[in-house]
């Protein structure tokens, strides 16, 4: 994939949607949802989705996860921070990247989390 062209992603309907940005050797992975057609409401499958999604977006980026220096995870509410938590620390491994959490409420009532990153390219 060339720099900066645009992915058709599994389950992503947006047409223009770019899941990562190259910079020098920064790479900027773009949010990921747990949505597929729609959003589960079931929510570690969601959870999981979102955490599958971005290493489709890492996969194609060509970055390792121990790359990732930085995380983003919105949560829409603080019950789900323990899942959210406990897959990220499954996910990546030590040293864990600096990680921003913030509770949020989204568009969609069913929506849970998204995660969005920062990757150094070495």
């Amino acid at each position: 994939m060339k720099k900066n062209e645009y992915l058709v992603m599994p389950n992503v309907k947006s047409g223009n949607w770019v899941p990562f940005k190259e910079e020098d050797s920064l790479v900027f992975l773009s949010s990921q949802t747990g949505n597929t057609d729609s959003y589960s409401d079931d929510a570690k499958i969601q959870i999981q989705q979102t955490f599958d999604n971005f290493d489709v977006a890492l996969k194609e980026a060509g970055v390792k996860r121990e790359e990732v220096v930085q995380v983003t995870l919105r949560v829409s509410d603080r019950y789900y921070l323990k899942e959210v938590v406990r897959l990220k620390n499954e996910f990546f491994k030590e040293p864990f990247p600096a990680t921003i959490c913030l509770i949020q409420e989204f568009g969609h009532p069913n929506h849970i989390v998204n995660l969005s990153g920062v990757a150094y390219k070495g």
